[in-house]
């Protein structure tokens, strides 16, 4: 674990700091930071927190190992962090028309733009992979020279563009040396686009914006050049982290576990109240008494049950063995409601298109079927579904006041209390469940013929979440089989 930690402790990724400020905005940087992260700090003259929108290196060395392929990106940001970094946007909007106004003036102040060259220049110095693109970076972001030239009134607006052409030119060059060709033309093609802009400008105020514009293309693409290089540094770690992964992850907790900064409660109580339920459950395919044999396949077998059923139950108390999930259990819990919603719609359709416009029944479920498997986000407000299914039936050839029969039953069955909602959530456990043991979709449900459309994307869900439950057992096998055991025991004595 020791060269683990070390790789670790060596990743940087910073975002570049606002413009002219000299100021550090992170958004992206493995560090020893909390999982839970920092609340951001006010003031002009502080930074903000560190982290990856508060992902520690334990957390980088656990979403490596659910997913080796594991890249930064944006989205990585979450919490406080991301409410920072919006702060930060909002005042880089503000900073660009402050810019500009400086620009326009006669004769123009270029201060600012002087502190901004400066930042790129310590940027691409830092990322400059050879001696020689060092010399060259510092030969064109010559800081001094450039202010000389602004002194004896030299930056005119030919001389500013051939300045902004070489720095264009200096980027690509540096990302072509972390990330290859590839990177470098979509950076040329951003950079190209600004410079061809701003060659077409006319007034003052027009050269203005759109040099700023310039400046912000570049600052983007230096951004860009920061997070390859830092996910070219996790590739390398991915290899460390999967051959000592589990260890680190273990040894990190359990250091924890004895300095009294976390315990197991929450998962104690997790694992007790499941082991209590299996003999209630009609789904469950093991039993508490089965578990005291102490077979590894069912000790999985109750952790798959278990954090299928947290999921369902939208369980607050976050067990402590899944402290770095949070944010995938809450996605894996929309994903839970919009497939029974999903299903529930289309057993609606089927059933009442059936009823109401027989002939219309093939392609009203396939557009209705369009419309719930389509890429959308999980959590997408019931009207706007409903609107877009109530279109692609229409779309069908439905009648109206067909179609009005049809959606009043929909939306009444799209309810989680209707009797059809509650039995489509029993029906996508057991397929969420079936997919967890047999890595397809099990074919002992009888799976309505309206909702076929449905298990590929089921499928797919449930692949990650797999994963992040065998990792899990990995880490926190003997916490869990001790568990399990003493749970399986109580409920036997009962």
């Amino acid at each position: 674990t020791a060269e683990l930690r070390h790789k670790l402790s060596m990743l940087s990724i910073k975002r570049p700091p606002p413009p002219g400020t000299g100021q550090h905005r992170t958004a992206a940087r493995v560090s020893n930071v909390d999982y839970e992260g920092q609340p951001p700090t006010s003031g002009a003259n502080k930074k903000l927190p560190e982290g990856i929108g508060g992902l520690s290196n334990e957390q980088i060395a656990h979403e490596l190992m659910i997913n080796p392929k594991f890249r930064i990106t944006d989205d990585t940001v979450t919490g406080d962090h991301l409410v920072a970094m919006r702060m930060h946007k909002v005042f880089e909007r503000a900073f660009t028309s402050s810019l500009v106004a400086d620009l326009t003036e006669q004769p123009p102040r270029y201060g600012r733009v002087i502190s901004m060259l400066q930042e790129f220049r310590s940027s691409l110095n830092m990322l400059a992979s050879t001696r020689a693109v060092r010399d060259e970076v510092g030969r064109v972001l010559d800081i001094e020279g450039i202010k000389e030239t602004v002194e004896k009134g030299g930056m005119g607006v030919a001389a500013r563009q051939e300045l902004l052409r070489e720095l264009a030119d200096l980027v690509c060059k540096v990302h072509r040396g972390i990330e290859g060709d590839m990177a470098a033309k979509a950076t040329r093609e951003a950079l190209d686009a600004a410079d061809q802009a701003l060659g077409g400008a006319r007034g003052v105020q027009d050269v203005a914006r759109l040099t700023c514009e310039y400046l912000e293309v570049a600052q983007t693409c230096i951004y860009a050049a920061r997070m390859d290089l830092g996910n070219q540094k996790l590739r390398g770690v991915a290899v460390v982290v999967g051959e000592r992964g589990v260890e680190y992850a273990r040894c990190n907790f359990r250091k924890r576990l004895e300095s009294g900064e976390i315990s197991l409660d929450n998962t104690i109580e997790w694992l007790c109240d499941s082991v209590a339920n299996l003999d209630s459950d009609p789904g469950a395919d093991i039993s508490a008494a089965k578990l005291l044999e102490g077979s590894p396949d069912d000790f999985k077998r109750m952790l798959q049950l278990a954090t299928v059923d947290m999921i369902v139950s939208g369980r607050e108390a976050l067990p402590e063995t899944y402290r770095f999930d949070g944010l995938r259990i809450k996605a894996l819990g929309q994903h839970l409601e919009a497939d029974v919603r999903a299903f529930s719609i289309l057993s609606s359709v089927h059933s009442m298109t059936g009823l109401r416009s027989p002939a219309h029944t093939e392609a009203a479920l396939a557009a209705a079927s369009e419309v719930l498997t389509a890429p959308r986000r999980p959590s997408m407000c019931m009207d706007t579904v409903l609107e877009d299914v109530r279109k692609g039936i229409a779309g069908a050839g439905v009648g109206e006041r067909e179609l009005g029969d049809i959606m009043r039953v929909v939306g009444k069955n799209v309810d989680p209390a209707s009797a059809v909602s509650s039995a489509a959530a029993k029906i996508v456990r057991r397929a969420w469940l079936g997919i967890l043991r047999d890595g397809h979709f099990p074919t002992d449900i009888k799976f309505a013929s309206a909702a076929h459309s449905m298990r590929d994307g089921m499928v797919q869900r449930c692949a990650p979440m797999g994963r992040m439950i065998d990792v899990s057992k990995e880490v926190f096998v003997h916490e869990y089989n001790d568990i399990i055991m003493d749970a399986a025991r109580l409920a036997c004595s009962r």
